[in-house]
């Protein structure tokens, strides 16, 4: 098949490939014993939608993976095993860190940058014997902000450490930060 063809229509192709095959090995059996009935010729109902295509190829996907284990996670299953945490399933709120849930408002991509950019907080918070508090998290953001901006970062890295600290931080809400709001938009 060419690469031009889409994927509902190899799936209709496939289908109907499979059933030819069906219906020949039928006629075959049936033409020893006097020959099929020409109503069991029928025309099978085709799937006539875009949904039901895409659920027989989907299908189709999950019975024969290529190239890969069907046992290997992937994506934010395989990010969300792979953390190291002391607390166990369910535990992950009361033990100061964030729930799976919580993770999942974001995709794995800027999950992974959120987790970079903390990082970097972190070790400016260690650096500078600070505690980070719901209490000082906007004291904090703020003076953070100040270091990027003389390091020359650009606007981007300012909102996304922001977006990060504040991600990370239970409770906390830019909008109830009227001090982050300003120094941003000083920026």
């Amino acid at each position: 098949e060419g690469s031009n063809v889409s994927l509902p229509a190899r799936a209709h192709l496939s289908m109907l490939r499979s059933l030819l095959a069906q219906r020949l090995r039928e006629a075959a059996k049936g033409s020893s014993s006097g020959g099929p009935s020409q109503s069991s010729w029928t025309t099978p109902s085709l799937p006539t939608t875009a949904s039901q295509t895409a659920e027989i190829s989907q299908k189709r996907r999950r019975s024969a993976p290529v190239g890969r284990s069907a046992a290997k996670p992937r994506g934010r299953i395989a990010l969300l095993s792979s953390r190291k945490t002391a607390a166990p399933a369910g535990q992950h709120a009361i033990s100061g860190g964030l729930s799976v849930a919580e993770e999942r408002t974001v995709s794995v991509p800027v999950l992974r940058q959120y987790e970079l950019f903390k990082r970097r907080f972190d070790a400016w918070l260690s650096d500078s014997a600070r505690v980070h508090t719901l209490a000082s998290a906007e004291v904090n953001i703020v003076d953070y902000l100040d270091v990027l901006l003389l390091r020359n970062a650009n606007y981007g890295e300012l909102e996304k450490s922001t977006a990060a600290v504040i991600f990370f931080t239970p409770g906390a809400a830019r909008r109830h930060m009227p001090r982050v709001k300003r120094a941003l938009n000083g920026c």
